[in-house]
């Protein structure tokens, strides 16, 4: 009996330390993963993937994406992101492509908040920042007409500023300019402590 009881001990050991091993093993196969993908991927610039009409002659690998876009748009579940850190100016995002109901090129980007200072200077000075990063890419001159509009409803009966807009009441503030060529979307939200900013050709 007691033989027996050794027996069945040693033998849960055994498959306890088995387990732990695969999982470990697993672990640093998952680590290693994202290493070499991290290692691997490329910087590349705005300006060579934000005009792209036809993605499959883009000469970057592109892959399906569920990342979240501005509540603005209509759209299918034909989103396609480059595998590419993609850098306009001095700040790196991602750019996602959609295609379907309405076709976007969408650069996005996103600052986090510090716990220190005011949340409303912190909100315009990155609206102001990424308004000029983007303006350096669409070439704006007299020929564009430009409009404003927050989506979503105020919690106030009052105009709030559009730093609390966005901030407090967690609304879309979405800039367009359009000329008789081109159509561009500039879009700020928040997502938990962080403010989403994206630049957005119009296709």
């Amino acid at each position: 009996m007691i033989e027996k009881k050794k027996k069945i001990i040693i033998g849960a050991s055994i498959a306890v330390i088995l387990l732990l091993l695969v999982i470990i093993i697993i672990a640093i196969s998952n680590n290693n993963k994202e290493t070499e993908n991290t290692e691997t991927l490329q910087t590349i610039e705005l300006s060579e993937v934000i005009n792209i009409e036809n993605i499959e002659k883009l000469s970057y690998e592109t892959e399906k994406t569920d990342e979240e876009i501005s509540s603005k748009y209509i759209i299918g579940r034909n989103k396609f992101e480059v595998k590419a850190n993609v850098k306009a100016g001095e700040i790196e995002g991602k750019l996602i492509y959609v295609r379907g109901t309405q076709n976007l090129n969408i650069y996005k980007t996103e600052y986090t908040l510090s716990k220190y200072g005011d949340k409303n200077t912190q909100v315009s000075g990155i609206i102001q920042t990424f308004e000029e990063i983007c303006k350096t890419y669409m070439g704006i001159d007299e020929t564009y007409q430009e409009t404003e509009q927050l989506y979503g409803e105020s919690t106030e009966s009052f105009a709030r500023p559009i730093e609390e807009s966005i901030y407090d009441e967690g609304r879309l503030y979405s800039k367009t300019y359009k000329s008789e060529e081109n159509t561009y979307d500039i879009n700020f939200y928040r997502q938990d402590n962080k403010i989403i900013c994206e630049f957005v050709k119009v296709l």
